[in-house]
């Protein structure tokens, strides 16, 4: 990486009205004159945001939205159901990957990394190449804006804001991303996981690169000649290497009123797994060598292949008021074959240190049954992804967090979701032992729950869920949303029939819909949009290039609001520049010049009120169906959709956990 990443207006505050459960936290405002932001989210007061705008947790798309009171022993039934179908209808903003086997979406994050009060989006592109170094991945801030371009094409040097290049071969720089105050200066910082960088030449030791926020001006970075402004090195011998960088998470850990930094090495020492935290702020130009300097507290993994540390997530479990930092492992000990486990280990002053799971335990443990894979999301295929199954946000409505696990590998790959009602009890419990609300799959190897996300999906005080299934419907992918607050006990399927907001991939084998997903209000308009990551996609028949496409919210929309205004049609972007860092190109690149249009259309399905019941197969049917059209102008090259192609032979993206990462020998 390089030094030069100068910062616009030092000590500027954040203040951007921002409210997160993505990159490790639990609602909170971003920024702001607190420095650290302390989240006040998860518990009532008169601060609390009406109509709040949420970042930054990783959807797979099953948004579940149901309207009553307070409902924990009974879901109500939604009042309509919005379909949209993104084969049918382009999304209001369409952003693509800049080169081909990108794989732009396979992790994104939100925060405001600018300081302009308006959120940014942080996107990985973990298979990204560049001038001849290939798969050393790229890492992209988009940041929010009022009038976002129909399509914004990254392989048009005018049309990037940050774009961040890794260093060394086949680094995969972008494989985890998050955004996070971890400075101390009230500004989002931006921090990047490049699982398979070679530091000091240790094969796969893995980096992970911390960039602080705050400035204003756009530009390409590559770290084989520029240096982060932070920079941390895993371990790496001839017999063992950590591929740190695996999964990031931000929060305050220590009760300190600072951020800080959480990172997961899921490999290490036979894939034991382990995750190390850093204390805030973490100064410019630190440098930290694993291999020779302990982190402020280790956490160790139970024993060999579980997998320690395959998803993080802070947030508040206990009730406390204070950040708790939630783990999971594919296996634990003493535990049903496969079951997995979900760790939370309470933030407390006086953390540090080692804790090592083979003869502790965290304050809380929450184990699946057999073959469940609590807390567990991999690819299965050429997407080489990661899910994101955790989620901490308040979905009872009770002012108290709640811990959302997501179980997308559970049985036939259909997929389940846990709600586990807050504060959670001490000890270590059986997930069957624990009152939950559990969310049913309906569609074989959907992969329910691959990632979940809360947050204001429809611009109410009431904090709603979205839940992916990205293999459903031949792998298309269905994102769902239900509405809050939620019951905290009981069944319910989730399926496109009920859920009150469904989004669907744009077709069979093109899609993967929910792979990634984030909401954030990036067009200041005070509601949020949601966002989905596409890595496979293939805009303008660059194959497996990704995409994110944005649907303007609040969502589930309603008649009044489904019309797009003039905002939606931006001037023409100005004409690509050349830059240093820039891979040429034969692909010729669209501009934003609106010509032709494409109607936005959803389907309105009323539906009759019903009554919640624990059976999971409960049905409905439908009182009507009628449909809107409004017509935002959108260029053509926006609502081109061809198929997804795989990358060629002898380039198939590894898959990314817990076995397909083969460790490169020298």
């Amino acid at each position: 990486m390089a030094h030069a990443w100068e910062r616009g207006m030092p000590g500027k505050r954040s203040c951007v009205p921002l409210y997160t459960t993505g990159s490790g936290n639990r609602p909170r405002k971003l920024g702001g004159a607190g420095g650290a932001g302390h989240n006040r989210a998860m518990h009532p007061s008169p601060r609390r945001p009406h109509g709040a705008r949420l970042a930054g947790a990783a959807l797979s798309a099953t948004v579940m939205l149901a309207a009553a009171a307070h409902p924990r022993d009974a879901m109500p039934a939604p009042a309509a159901e919005v379909v949209f179908d993104l084969a049918e209808t382009p999304a209001a903003a369409i952003v693509a990957g800049a080169v081909d086997k990108d794989q732009l979406g396979n992790d994104l994050r939100a925060g405001d990394v600018n300081a302009d009060g308006v959120a940014d989006l942080v996107v990985g592109a973990h298979w990204g190449s560049q001038a001849g170094r290939n798969i050393v991945g790229r890492a992209y801030a988009v940041f929010g804006r009022r009038a976002w371009r129909p399509f914004t094409d990254l392989n048009t040097v005018s049309q990037r804001d940050w774009a961040f290049i890794g260093a060394g071969r086949e680094a995969r720089m972008g494989a985890a991303v998050a955004a996070g105050d971890v400075s101390g200066d009230g500004i989002d910082d931006l921090i990047l996981g490049s699982l398979l960088a070679d530091p000091g030449d240790r094969a796969n030791a893995g980096a992970v690169y911390v960039m602080f926020g705050g400035r204003t001006a756009g530009g390409n970075f590559d770290f084989i000649d520029l240096q982060p402004d932070a920079f941390i090195t895993g371990q790496s011998d001839r017999l063992d290497s950590d591929r740190l960088g695996t999964e990031l998470a931000v929060g305050d850990f220590n009760a300190d009123g600072r951020r800080d930094l959480a990172v997961a090495a899921v490999f290490r020492a036979d894939s034991t797994g382990a995750v190390f935290v850093w204390w805030g702020p973490i100064a410019r130009g630190r440098r930290i060598d694993l291999q020779s300097q302990a982190a402020d507290w280790t956490i160790v993994g139970p024993a060999a292949r579980t997998f320690f540390g395959s998803s993080l997530q802070a947030g508040d479990v206990d009730g406390d008021g204070v950040d708790d930092l939630v783990v999971s492992a594919f296996a634990a000990r003493d535990a049903p074959a496969n079951g997995g486990a979900v760790h939370a280990f309470l933030g407390r002053a006086g953390r540090g240190g080692v804790t090592d799971l083979a003869t502790a335990s965290a304050e809380i443990e929450v184990v699946g049954a057999a073959e469940d894979y609590f807390g567990g999301a991999f690819s299965p295929g050429t997407c080489s992804c990661r899910g994101q199954p955790l989620a901490i946000a308040d979905l009872t409505g009770d002012g108290r967090g709640d811990l959302v696990v997501g179980m997308p590998l559970d049985g036939q790959r259909v997929g389940r979701i846990a709600v586990l009602p807050g504060p959670l009890p001490a000890g270590r419990h059986a997930l069957a032992d624990l009152p939950h609300l559990e969310l049913v799959g309906t569609d074989p190897e959907g992969r329910l729950g691959w990632t979940v996300a809360a947050g204001h999906l429809d611009g109410d005080t009431q904090v709603d869920l979205v839940a992916a299934a990205p293999w459903a419907v031949g792998g298309s992918g269905v994102v769902y949303g239900l509405r809050g607050p939620l019951p905290g006990a009981g069944v319910r399927p989730v399926d496109p029939a009920g859920a009150p907001l469904v989004v669907r991939g744009p077709g069979v084998g093109a899609g993967n819909a929910g792979i990634t997903a984030v909401l954030a209000d990036t067009d200041a308009d005070g509601a949020a949009d949601l966002h989905l990551g596409f890595p496979d996609d293939a805009p303008l028949d660059r194959r497996s290039v990704g995409s994110v496409q944005v649907l303007r919210g609040p969502l589930p929309p309603t008649l009044a609001t489904a019309t797009p205004t003039p905002s939606d049609t931006p001037p023409a972007s100005p004409s690509p520049s050349p830059s240093p860092t820039d891979t040429p190109t034969d692909t010729p690149t669209p501009t934003a010049t609106p010509e032709p249009t494409a109607t936005a259309s959803a389907t309105v399905r009323a539906t009759p009120a019903r009554t919640a019941t624990p059976s999971p197969t409960a049905t409905r049917t439908p009182a009507g169906v009628r449909t809107f059209t409004p017509t935002p102008t959108r260029p053509a090259t926006a609502t081109r959709r061809p198929s997804t192609a795989p990358p060629p032979g002898g380039a198939t993206p590894r898959a990314y956990l817990p076995f397909g990462l083969q460790r490169r020998r020298r």
